[in-house]
């Protein structure tokens, strides 16, 4: 599974329509931010579960997504590939610090866990925190340019 962390906002499509003008290779590419893991969609949107979301861009987020964008336009030797690389790093590492805040993108908290989950965890010996049992989701979000 593949969820996308779309750029809809003016400012940074504006940007990138800048950043592909000056570079020939930027219409072939694009930055997905996401997880492969299946049940990843029902936290997202609370499709069976309770809804936490973890992928997304923030306003701190869109903040500095718009600053490395504008650098990249004022550097002659950028390229689009480093360019989404930069974003693709700095997304894993907002998205890792949320996750350690237990919090989404606009900074409201995860809805806690159930009891009976918090006791099966502690049964089994699992990891506590909200929407970690094993670490398998948090650590397969990643990007990927293609």
């Amino acid at each position: 599974m593949k969820i996308s962390i779309e750029y809809n906002d003016d400012s940074i499509q504006s940007l990138l329509g800048e950043l592909v003008e000056k570079l020939e290779e930027a219409d072939r590419l694009k930055l997905i931010v996401g997880t492969n893991v299946s049940y990843a969609y029902e936290h997202q949107v609370g499709d069976g579960q309770r809804k936490r979301e973890f992928l997304g861009v923030s306003d701190t987020d869109r903040a500095i997504l718009v600053a490395i964008l504008q650098e990249s336009i004022a550097d002659p030797n950028a390229s689009y590939h480093s360019t989404l690389q930069e974003m693709g790093e700095y997304m894993l590492y907002a998205t890792d610090q949320r996750w350690e805040q237990e919090v989404d993108p606009s900074g409201m908290p995860w809805a806690k866990n159930a009891p009976w989950v918090i006791e099966r965890k502690k049964k089994l010996g699992r990891i506590q925190k909200i929407l970690q049992d094993t670490g398998r989701l948090r650590s397969s979000i990643a990007y990927r340019i293609e």
